[in-house]
């Protein structure tokens, strides 16, 4: 539990706590599924979470979290995930300015077939990002460590950037933080 006043994630000081908190508890929780090594890291960024400056997606975010959770389920039911709802604030080069929801967590049970359908559930369109999904391993860090807190962590974190394009001729974006 945590030791907080106020327990909420706009609070400066709750909000590292609340992290914290949330990655431990899903570590441990994960261990119970087996060893760490094979879960692995999971970026979503859905079309259908681009939205309006200040705007929540297209029924809120339980109807955005079922979205996602539908999409994944429909191809990989037999896997199992923990995630958080992140956004983040995109200028494009012409100027225009959108947030995008999207997903960070760790899934368990994947195979190379359920990937696949995983990335064409949510496949490229005019509204997505250039990689809207991916999928990295959990590796050891230089200690020998797995690096599974601070992949959790940043999942939960409490702050969201602003993310530009370097230019006309580059996909990849720099990030400016916190906003």
């Amino acid at each position: 539990t945590t030791t907080s006043r106020c327990c909420l994630w706009s609070c400066p000081s709750c909000r590292v706590e609340l992290r914290d908190l949330f990655a431990a508890e899903t570590e441990e929780t994960m261990i119970k599924h087996g060893p760490l090594t094979a879960w692995e890291a999971v970026t979503i960024v859905p079309g259908f979470g681009r939205t309006k400056i200040g705007a929540l997606p297209v029924g809120g975010l339980r109807a955005f979290k079922a979205k996602v959770q539908r999409k994944i389920r429909n191809v990989a039911s037999e896997a199992i995930g923990y995630f958080c709802i992140d956004v983040s604030w995109e200028r494009r080069l012409n100027g225009e300015e959108h947030w995008q929801w999207h997903v960070h967590g760790t899934m368990r049970g994947l195979n190379e077939t359920m990937r696949k359908k995983i990335r064409a559930s949510f496949k490229l369109g005019e509204r997505s990002a250039d990689k809207p999904v991916q999928f990295k391993r959990i590796t050891r860090d230089d200690t020998g460590g797995l690096m599974v807190a601070g992949l959790l962590e940043y999942a939960a974190k409490a702050n969201f950037l602003l993310r530009e394009p370097r230019n006309e001729h580059c996909s990849s974006s720099r990030t400016s933080g916190p906003q």
